[in-house]
């Protein structure tokens, strides 16, 4: 899984096909600066046409001014040299293409014409009228009209454009250039560096922190560049705590499991230890029974003859203690039986007293040996049968009148029964 995640991560970013912002970005800037260009140079060639007719139309109407006294005068003279003259010079001006004087007089309207007009659909021609008026008499003498044409307009913008092309293409560029410039030089190289980094971030390098090359400024304020920094110190941060604390959980499972399994060990040691206890006493009660059954057999065909009275009561001594013996015997099975939680408990009818009677002369002898006398102090109200386990009973009984004799606690061991 992770070796198709990686595949697909590679085949997303193939390094022959990459391309750097600032690559993008001077594209970008460099066909806005033509736009931007080719848009100011045409509003500044349009104003400087709309300009240069506003000053070819003052230029005419400077000329009308200059030349019309001294027209009106050659012309009130009949001066015809002087007015050839003057109308010859409004032809040296290169707004001026045609110049056409109307004399009125006696005779007849007289026409003179300088230059030659010519039909064009591209510029723009313009006829400028003046009345030579006489200076002193206000006399209207003829008309003069001027043609001028947008030719000449174009052509000095033609000449201006190139310049003007040049000069804001180059502001342009220059203007381009160091945005290009700064933008690498703030932004473009510390994304670079920020790629490389995380390129090669893995868990043996995650304790080294992401540095950019800035020189720090003095106030506190920060920029992307800054958040997205520490953003990534943050991540690589968390990613070490993430993997210590799962180091921590699989350190704390392997803990777990080798308790487990120690414990699974313990567990199996004791079973087998109480198995071998419980076949262990099995065994062993069965190898002390047998010979055991033995004796209480013989000592009941011992009961069976004929015997004095000491020996009948030495002999039932004899059997009553070989019985205890043998309970004592069953003891031993017992505790297993309570370890695997198998005791049970008889309810038969037994009687008491003879019971308590029982049990002191099995341990008469003990007692008699360590100068000890026993005695039974019934309660003349008991009743004489009882409904129980009288087995466990006088394991508890001897087990009872037998530690006091071992301790020799008194001289006189009283069992006493009440209700």
């Amino acid at each position: 899984m992770i070796k198709n995640h990686r595949n697909i991560i590679d085949s997303t970013l193939p390094r022959e096909h990459f391309r750097p912002i600032s690559y993008r970005l001077t594209l970008y800037v460099g066909i806005f600066s033509i736009f931007i260009t080719l848009t100011i140079v045409c509003i500044s060639l349009a104003r400087n046409y709309y300009q240069d007719l506003n000053n070819t139309h003052a230029h005419i109407n400077q000329l009308k001014e200059t030349v019309t006294p001294p027209l009106a005068q050659a012309m009130w003279e009949f001066n015809q040299n002087h007015i050839n003259a003057l109308l010859s010079g409004l032809m040296q001006s290169d707004d001026v293409i045609h110049v056409r004087l109307s004399i009125n007089n006696d005779v007849g309207d007289q026409l003179i014409e300088y230059g030659r007009k010519k039909p064009s659909q591209i510029f723009h021609q313009v006829e400028h009228q003046s009345a030579i008026l006489h200076q002193d008499s206000h006399i209207e003498l003829g008309i003069l009209t001027l043609t001028t044409s947008s030719q000449s307009t174009f052509l000095r913008i033609q000449q201006s454009a190139g310049q003007i092309l040049l000069t804001v293409g180059l502001l342009i560029f220059l203007v381009a250039f160091f945005i290009v410039w700064i933008v690498n030089r703030l932004l473009t190289r510390h994304l670079q560096d920020i790629s490389r980094f995380t390129e090669q971030l893995s868990l043996n390098n995650l304790n080294t922190p992401l540095q950019l090359q800035r020189k720090r400024r003095k106030h506190k304020y920060q920029d992307e560049l800054d958040i997205v920094s520490t953003s990534i110190n943050k991540m690589r941060l968390h990613l070490l705590d993430d993997i210590e604390q799962r180091h921590q959980v699989e350190t704390e499972l392997n803990q777990e499991k080798q308790e487990r399994f120690k414990m699974t060990q313990r567990q199996k040691a004791t079973v087998a230890a109480s198995k071998a206890k419980d076949e262990f006493l099995a065994a062993m009660s069965h190898e002390i029974r047998t010979p055991m059954n033995v004796v209480i057999g013989i000592l009941d065909l011992l009961a069976d003859t004929k015997l004095n009275q000491d020996q009948e009561y030495f002999v039932n001594m004899a059997l009553t203690s070989s019985e205890s013996l043998r309970f004592i015997i069953d003891d031993i099975l017992d505790y297993s039986k309570l370890d695997a939680g198998k005791m049970t408990l008889e309810i038969i009818p037994f009687n008491l007293n003879t019971l308590i009677t029982e049990c002191l002369q099995s341990l008469y002898i003990s007692a008699y040996n360590k100068q000890l006398m026993l005695y039974a102090d019934t309660a003349l109200d008991l009743p004489e049968t009882f409904m129980g386990d009288p087995n466990r009973l006088r394991q508890i009984i001897i087990n009872n009148i037998s530690n006091n004799i071992s301790n020799n606690i008194s001289n006189n061991i009283n069992n006493k029964s009440r209700n």
